[in-house]
């Protein structure tokens, strides 16, 4: 079975050097999203003005299976992306 990394970074690189035996990239990505989610939940990364906490999932040879990124938005932001999306519009 292939072997991937989840390596991680917020502000301070985690690397990981054992990895975890699964079956495709598929797989791979998949747990790259549940790893996310685990993180996020659990609380154990603060990204409120710590800036975006990303991981990466790479093969063994190095090459990248897929990225993910969280961070914070500023009110600021929001507003302008729910604008760009009419949400809160009176639809017909």
């Amino acid at each position: 079975m292939p072997h991937y990394h989840f390596n991680m970074l917020n502000g301070r690189p985690f690397r990981d050097l054992d990895g975890e035996e699964l079956a495709d990239e598929a797989a791979a990505r998949r747990m790259t999203l549940t790893i996310m989610g685990e993180v996020l939940r659990g609380g154990e990364i603060d990204i409120r003005g710590a800036g975006p906490f990303r991981i990466l999932c790479t093969d063994t040879a190095g090459a990248v299976v897929t990225g993910l990124i969280a961070e914070e938005m500023s009110a600021k932001a929001v507003a302008h992306m729910l604008a760009r999306l009419n949400v809160g519009a009176v639809q017909d």
